[in-house]
């Protein structure tokens, strides 16, 4: 059974954000360990929210979050902007 959603926590930039200590960017996502490690953060969501600084922002931020969204099954949202303390949190 899906849930609704994760949220993912950490990091970003545009094109990439860290989970846990692994930066996942387009090339990374042709590692199938950082895809199955991914797909065991996720636990069978329906919908993932990047809650990383600016990991949207730009062609090169939009194309990441289409292409990972491909890549795992799911929705995926994440903010253009900086998140967190007294920033935006707006996906």
């Amino acid at each position: 059974m899906r849930s609704d959603l994760t949220r993912l926590i950490g990091h970003g930039a545009p094109g990439q954000f860290l989970l846990d200590e692994t930066r996942v960017d387009l090339a990374a996502l042709s590692d199938a360990s950082v895809r199955e490690k991914l797909k065991s953060k996720i636990d069978g969501a329906s919908t993932v929210e990047l809650l990383s600084c600016r990991v949207a922002a730009g062609p090169t931020g939009r194309h990441f979050i289409r292409e990972l969204s491909k890549i795992l099954g799911v929705r995926v949202f994440a903010s253009s902007r900086y998140v967190g303390d007294r920033k935006s949190t707006r996906l």
